[in-house]
């Protein structure tokens, strides 16, 4: 068995490599001479028991891991921030769920990276009561998470519980982890928003994702804003009646008209929530919904049809997102403008398994 100086000399060496420093920069980040740091990790001496700390924190780990015998974490945290809410989940390293949570959403580009952090601690704390953040590894895919210095600032926000493990990036990351695997294929997400993405080889090639001001077709966004354009032009009667009209006021508690500010004010994902209206009127028959759904299933797979000129063999496209709970009516719509060679599923897993397999979580969730 290693003596506790053998293992923190092992640590200290092996994190500082994980993060990609050299012991120059390590011994500039702690205040010592890179000598000193070579003795450190050669085992020639040992730091003071508040440079271990102050080595735990520039490490990103805490001082009960950097004195242990193993980095081996019991347990793994998923984190999937969308656009509408915020996905976690704890489990054990055999798959069983400890404990979960769903928060509002936490996207540092719409409420502000303070408030992405109160949603995220909040979140963390809940699901981690009772467990040692040194057994826990983490992955918070996050959208907006990839933003501006947003990745870097998630990160540190992470490091500083002390987790034995711990990384960020997108919740497309989730999404593609989930619903390929690691094989070659295609994760097209429908959310809040929508992007495509073909994998092939380890390489990515994206389709659409730009945006809700440039993206068309496959989202909830792009669907709700056509409801309440459709509610309002029936309003003033620039448009075709459709009962959507009235499922948007119901839904405002007032006139459409009156609620345009608020609407405004709400942004995107409240005008994502009125994408249900959509195909709830549909199963009504009412035509100004199909007519909704057509336009925006036709752009989807106009999007879908381009990724076939990334793969010379046979491929599945999987189809993740929330706007799949409703895949029981807008996959024959879908299909009409599919290429018929393509193969085209519904994940059936949630993104934050995803993000749990990140984390290092192995097999079956």
């Amino acid at each position: 068995m290693k003596t506790t100086e053998e293992t923190l000399a092992n640590n200290i060496r092996t994190l500082r490599k994980n993060m990609n420093i050299t012991q120059e920069e390590l011994s500039n980040k702690i205040g010592f001479s890179k000598k000193t740091v070579s003795k450190w990790e050669l085992g020639d001496c040992i730091p003071s028991v508040s440079t271990i700390v102050k080595l735990a924190q520039i490490l990103g780990t805490d001082v009960n891991s950097m004195v242990g015998y193993t980095f081996a974490p019991q347990y793994f945290l998923g984190i999937d921030g969308g656009a509408t809410k915020t996905d976690f989940r704890l489990c054990d390293a055999e798959g069983k769920v400890v404990n979960t949570c769903k928060l509002s959403a936490c996207n540092p580009v719409d409420i502000g990276m303070e408030n992405a952090k109160v949603v995220l601690n909040e979140g963390i704390e809940t699901v981690c009561k009772g467990i040692p953040k040194s057994l826990i590894s983490v992955f918070a895919g996050i959208s907006g998470g990839m933003t501006g210095k947003n990745k870097t600032e998630i990160n540190k926000f992470l490091g500083d519980f002390g987790f034995s493990k711990y990384a960020n990036g997108s919740d497309v990351e989730n999404a593609i982890s989930v619903a390929l695997d690691g094989k070659d294929g295609v994760a097209a997400i429908m959310g809040t928003g929508s992007v495509i993405f073909a994998v092939k080889c380890k390489n990515r090639y994206r389709i659409g994702g730009y945006g809700y001001y440039f993206d068309n077709g496959g989202s909830g966004f792009d669907i709700g804003c056509s409801v309440l354009r459709s509610a309002l032009n029936a309003f003033d009667k620039s448009g075709e009646p459709t009962i959507l009209l009235k499922m948007c006021e119901r839904k405002l508690a007032g006139n459409i008209v009156d609620a345009i500010g608020e609407i405004y004010q709400k942004g995107k994902t409240f005008v994502a929530s009125f994408a249900p209206l959509a195909f709830e009127a549909y199963k009504k028959g009412d035509k100004v919904a199909e007519s909704i759904l057509n336009d925006s299933m036709k752009n989807f797979a106009n999007k879908l049809n381009v990724c076939k000129e990334y793969f010379d063999k046979d491929f599945n496209i999987y189809l993740v997102g929330g706007l799949c709970n409703d895949a029981d009516i807008f996959m024959p719509i879908l299909n009409k403008y599919l290429d018929c060679k393509l193969k085209v599923s519904i994940c059936e897993k949630s993104q934050v398994e995803g993000a749990l397999k990140l984390a290092g979580l192995k097999g079956e969730i």
